[in-house]
C-alpha cells in the first residue's frame, strides 16, 4: 500500500499532519532508490511515522494538502504524486483571510484556481518579450483570451479553452524535441512531472524558436477555440453503456452528458 498524507483535527483546537509510511533501508544504502532488492542487499530497517518529518499546531494555524509530496526527505518517499498547484491555492486563501471558516473550505472545494497554469502562461509571454502582432494577426480573439486569462478554469472562462488548446500543441511539440514520443504519456499522466519539466525546457529555447513554436500552437489550437466556446463546454463528462462502442450507430446510444 502506497505512503498516505494523514491529516488530524481534535476537539481541543490541535491539528497535525503525518505519513502513514515506513522508508526502507537497505544494507547498502547508496542502493536505496534501486527498484528491485538483491539477497545481497537486504532491507536492515526502516525509517518509520514517528522518524520522518511531520506537522503539529503550526504556527500558520491551518494545515494545507492536497496529494502533494509533503516535504522533501533525502531519501525519496514516493515517485507518484499530485502537484503543489491545490496545496499553494489553499494556503493562498487562507493566508489572505482573518478566520478560515467552514464556508471558507466549501468554497476551496469549488475553487478552480490554477498558479502553475499561469505561471506557464506568463513565462511564455515573458520569453516572447511582447512580440505579439504576429499572433494577433493570426487570431485576435484567440490571442487575446490567452493573454488576459486570469488562471481562473470557471465553466464560462473563455481564457482557459485559449490556454489549454494552445499548450497541448505547444507543450507536446517542445517536450518533443528533448524526449521520445513513448515517454509522452507518462510525463501529462503527473501534473508534477510535466508543471517542473515544462518550464525549464522553456528557458532552454531560444526567443525565436520559441516564437516558431507558439506560431504553430496557434495555428493549430484556433480550430478547438472556436468549436469550445467555454470552458465548460471543453470539459464534460459523458456517461454511456456498451453500446456506445458498436460501430457507426454507437454515439447515438448516451445515457446523459453532464458539465
Amino acid at each position: 500500500v502506497s505512503g498516505q498524507n494523514l491529516v488530524y483535527a481534535d476537539n481541543d483546537g490541535n491539528i497535525g499532519q503525518i505519513s502513514a509510511y515506513t522508508q526502507p533501508l537497505l544494507k547498502d544504502p547508496s542502493a536505496t532508490l534501486d527498484l528491485i532488492k538483491t539477497a545481497g542487499n537486504s532491507i536492515e530497517g526502516g525509517i518509520d511515522s514517528y522518524d520522518l518529518p511531520y506537522s503539529y499546531n503550526p504556527p500558520s494555524g491551518y494545515i494545507a494538502s492536497a496529494n502533494n509530496l509533503p516535504y522533501p526527505t533525502e531519501i525519496p518517499i514516493a515517485f507518484e504524486y499530485s502537484g503543489y498547484n491545490r496545496m499553494l491555492r489553499m494556503t493562498a486563501v487562507c493566508d489572505s483571510i482573518d478566520s478560515i471558516t467552514i464556508e471558507t473550505l466549501v468554497d476551496l472545494q469549488t475553487d478552480v484556481m490554477s498558479y502553475q497554469a499561469l505561471k506557464l502562461r506568463d513565462l511564455i509571454l515573458e520569453k516572447l518579450a511582447g512580440d505579439y502582432d504576429q499572433y494577433q494577426d493570426l487570431d485576435k480573439e484567440y490571442w487575446e483570451s490567452f493573454v488576459s486569462w486570469d488562471g481562473n478554469y470557471d465553466v464560462s472562462s473563455r481564457g482557459a479553452v485559449a490556454f489549454e488548446t494552445m499548450m497541448y500543441f505547444f507543450s507536446t511539440t517542445i517536450i518533443g524535441k528533448y524526449y521520445p514520443e513513448e515517454y509522452m504519456q507518462s510525463f501529462f499522466m503527473n501534473d508534477y512531472r510535466w508543471v517542473v519539466l515544462l518550464p525549464k525546457l522553456i528557458e532552454k529555447e531560444s526567443a525565436q524558436s520559441l516564437s516558431s513554436n507558439q506560431h504553430s500552437a496557434l495555428k493549430q489550437g484556433k480550430k478547438y477555440f472556436k468549436k469550445y466556446r467555454t470552458c465548460g463546454e471543453m470539459h464534460r463528462l459523458v456517461f454511456g453503456s456498451p453500446l456506445e462502442g458498436i460501430t457507426l450507430i454507437g454515439k447515438k446510444i448516451i445515457l446523459s452528458d453532464i458539465c
